[in-house]
């Protein structure tokens, strides 16, 4: 066999291999693909849809596929699988999505495949680009979708009914990148709730729709196909109502309103999951544990939006509901990826950091004097924080790491001070005043069950491979709003156990304690956290 025969057989299975990922790992997440369209044109060497052979729009959405499923891979996989580094993969992909979208004219297109393309593309970016890029491409993605009518649920032109849902899933799709990129950089969306509407995608799997006939829905007796998709659109919608504000109109709710809106978003997200078995399939389990740990994140933005808006509560009172809700909002974050059951969905956790919360648990620090509540959170504040700083998320002009690390430190500061009184200058920090086991006083607990917490077990986190920043908008909101006043009703959301087994917790490394944050156990990490960072070698605090 010649070596030109055996590099394309190598580049073939190459590919394959990266459709099985694409298919695994991304599309359950983003359902903008008709499954078995791509598996008999990739695979099977069948035309995509009812395009001509050789035709630049599948060539280009094949690339973006590739691309996006390089960007989503472990180090060790792209290594044994593939022969080469993780950033030489994403290279060689992204160059071939960039010249294959370049061919079929993306600039200009009319062809809602190279706009899929695009927007898979923009996912894949997400990943690993840094820069302001990503920003700017999706406001060039919104304004094709705009020109292909994708905002308007009657377009002025003859609509298929495969071809419709496919616009109603890629429309929901870029209204997601939108609304995150928006809550990661603290700045407003581009998709303004006020002039666009998402219309509802169906709640059916990729075998119930046909390409030529009219789709057809049987009797619901299992979790969809897109069940996560649907929790994430769920999500957008939900952010939309509570946050959107625009320099014309200013929608403003009350408390009870918002909160509402937390409960619609249960209510539709629980009605996805019904009849599921989390033993039998992690995607489902997976799925269900992000609803609730989404779900909290949207609670705590209903209470603290983040427009300004006026608060009957004033700013110094003890308000140690919110402050409980903001840890949880991190801890179920924290849990939901620290599962062995979401490694195939890990990747996707960089994309969006609750900033929100960890900014809001900060502030309320300060005026909290429930000393052990806040020694017990303190270790997953601390990881939370160098997770924040390690993403790299950052609005336009730095102000929000600034502020961020403005109160970190203020934060930090009282935590040591209030610890003072407690530690024994003669034990050299390993044992505290009164006498108790530092491994039992700090070990970290969950909030109560009660009506503001979802989760109680303890759990630890780990780094994700795919660190990114959250990328730029166009116009920020004012960080001092997650710091301010609030309104926390009585919370009204049932808890839950997880359904997830934890992996063991893993030792911590000294001199790493950047790395070891994100590796070993609350216990862990705050002990030696009193041991190496409160203590001088002659066991004087410090």
């Amino acid at each position: 066999m010649s070596a030109g025969r055996g590099a394309l057989i190598s580049s073939c299975r190459e590919r394959q291999q990266l459709l099985c990922i694409y298919l695994t790992q991304v599309d359950p997440l983003v359902k903008i693909l008709h499954r078995p369209s791509i598996q008999a044109h990739l695979l099977e060497g069948e035309c995509y849809l009812n395009y001509e052979p050789w035709h630049p729009a599948p060539a280009a959405l094949a690339s973006a596929i590739y691309y996006a499923a390089s960007c989503t891979v472990s180090q060790e996989t792209c290594r044994s699988c593939f022969g080469m580094d993780k950033v030489s993969l994403i290279t060689k992909y992204q160059k071939e999505s960039t010249a294959a979208l370049e061919r079929a004219d993306y600039l200009l297109t009319d062809d809602l495949t190279v706009l899929q393309a695009f927007v898979i593309s923009l996912i894949a970016m997400r990943c690993h680009d840094r820069t302001r890029r990503f920003w700017t491409m999706l406001a060039l993605a919104l304004r094709i979708a705009q020109a292909l009518s994708l905002h308007d649920p009657n377009p002025p032109f003859p609509v298929k009914p495969f071809e419709k849902e496919m616009r109603r899933r890629l429309w929901h799709a870029i209204g997601l990148l939108d609304i995150q990129a928006s809550l990661s950089s603290a700045s407003e969306p581009m998709i303004q709730s006020t002039r666009f509407r998402f219309e509802p995608f169906l709640d059916m799997d990729d075998d119930e729709c046909s390409t030529d006939l009219e789709i057809q829905t049987s009797p619901r007796g299992k979790v969809p196909d897109t069940a996560l998709f649907h929790v994430l659109s769920y999500a957008q919608e939900t952010a939309r109502q509570l946050n959107i504000s625009n320099s014309v109109t200013t929608y403003s709710k009350s408390v009870q309103q918002r909160q509402q809106l937390i409960m619609v978003f249960k209510t539709r997200t629980d009605e996805l999951f019904v009849g599921c078995q989390p033993d039998q399939n992690s995607l489902n389990c997976y799925a269900k544990e992000l609803a609730h740990s989404i779900g909290i994140f949207l609670h705590l933005l209903a209470v603290r939006p983040m427009e300004n808006s006026s608060s009957s509560c004033d700013s110094q009172v003890i308000n140690v509901n919110l402050f409980r809700l903001a840890v949880e909002a991190l801890h179920s974050r924290c849990r939901v990826y620290s599962s062995v059951k979401t490694q195939p969905w890990r990747w996707i956790a960089p994309l969006f950091f609750p900033w929100q919360a960890l900014a809001t648990s900060l502030a309320e620090i300060l005026v909290c004097d429930d000393l052990n509540f806040v020694r017990s959170v303190w270790p997953l504040i601390e990881q939370s924080y160098e997770s924040f700083i390690t993403l790299g998320i950052e609005s336009p002009n730095r102000r929000l790491q600034e502020s961020m690390k403005e109160k970190m430190e203020r934060a930090r500061s009282f935590h040591h001070n209030m610890l003072l009184p407690f530690l024994s200058s003669e034990s050299g920090g390993s044992t505290l005043s009164w006498g108790l086991s530092p491994l039992t006083i700090f070990q970290y607990h969950a909030p109560p069950k009660s009506s503001e917490s979802l989760f109680t077990e303890n759990t630890r986190t780990r780094s994700t491979e795919n660190l990114l920043p959250c990328n730029l908008g166009p116009k920020q909101n004012d960080l001092s709003t997650w710091f301010g006043d609030s309104e926390l009703n009585e919370l009204d959301l049932t808890s839950s156990e997880s359904q997830f087994q934890f992996e063991d917790t893993a030792t911590f490394d000294v001199s790493g304690v950047s790395e070891a944050l994100h590796n070993a156990s609350y216990e862990e990490l705050f002990l030696q956290y009193i041991q190496h960072c409160y203590t001088s070698p002659n066991g004087l605090l410090v």
